[in-house]
C-alpha cells in the first residue's frame, strides 16, 4: 500500500521510547502496522534505543532476585482467555489490529453515535494527557480543521485539504481553521484522530458541526 504522508519520525521516536500519551500510542502502532516504511524507520529507532540502553551502567541485583520474581509470577491468578477472533489475521479489515483489540471489533461492530449531516463517531477513552475518536465522514462533507492540533490517520477512504489527498495509511495534522478537508465520494471516509489533553477529542464532534452549519 502507497502511504503519500506518513507518520513523523518525533511520533515514532516518541513510541520507540515509551513516552507517548496512551492515545498517541494507539495511533503510532496503527500506522506501523499500516506502512512497511514506518516499521523499518521504528525498527532503526528501537535499535538504537538498545545501543544506547546497553551502554549503561547495569545495576547490581541481589542473589534471589530471579526467583523472587518466579514467586511473584506464580502468585498471580491466571489470565482471562483472549477472544480468539481478535487475534486472527483479518485482510479485508478497515481498522488495523490495535484499534480492533481496543474497541473490542472492527468498524461494522462498533455503535457510532451521531453527530449531525451524516457524520458519525466512537469516543475513546480521554484522560489529562490527551484523548481520541474513530471518525467517520460522509462523502462531500466538508470537515473544517479545528483550532486545537489534532492528528489524524485515515483508515477508509480519503479526503482532500487543497491539491494534497489523504488516503489509508496517511497522516494528517489537523492546525490550520482556514483549510478545509472534503471527504471523498465513495465509502465513508473513516479516521483515527488524536489529541493532546487541552480539551475531550468527544467535543470535536459539536465543533465541527457547528461550523458546518455556520457556513
Amino acid at each position: 500500500m502507497s502511504v503519500t504522508h506518513p507518520i513523523g519520525d518525533e511520533i515514532l521516536l516518541g513510541y520507540a521510547a515509551g513516552g507517548l500519551p496512551a492515545v498517541y500510542d494507539l495511533l503510532a502502532a496503527c500506522a506501523v502496522s499500516l506502512d512497511d516504511d514506518a516499521r523499518v524507520r521504528l525498527g532503526v529507532f528501537e535499535a538504537m534505543g538498545g545501543a544506547l540502553l546497553a551502554r549503561e551502567q547495569i545495576a547490581p541485583l541481589r542473589h534471589d532476585s530471579f526467583e523472587g520474581v518466579l514467586r511473584r509470577i506464580g502468585g498471580l491468578p491466571p489470565e482471562e482467555t483472549v477472544d480468539p477472533g481478535r487475534k486472527v489475521p483479518m485482510p479485508d479489515a478497515v481498522l488495523p489490529r490495535p484499534l480492533r483489540e481496543r474497541l473490542g471489533g472492527d468498524a461494522a461492530d462498533l455503535l457510532w453515535t451521531s453527530c449531525g449531516l451524516g457524520r458519525r463517531e466512537v469516543a475513546l477513552d480521554h484522560d489529562v494527557d490527551g484523548g481520541g475518536c474513530l471518525m467517520a465522514i460522509p462523502g462531500g462533507v466538508v470537515v473544517p480543521a479545528v483550532d486545537e492540533d489534532r492528528t489524524a490517520l485515515v483508515l477508509q477512504g480519503g479526503f482532500r485539504i487543497g491539491a494534497d489527498r489523504y488516503g489509508r495509511g496517511d497522516v494528517v495534522a489537523l492546525r490550520d481553521p482556514d483549510h478545509r478537508a472534503v471527504a471523498e465520494d465513495g465509502p465513508d471516509c473513516i479516521c483515527l484522530v488524536v489529541g493532546d489533553g487541552s480539551a475531550p477529542i468527544p467535543s470535536l464532534g459539536r465543533r465541527l458541526r457547528d461550523r458546518l452549519l455556520a457556513g
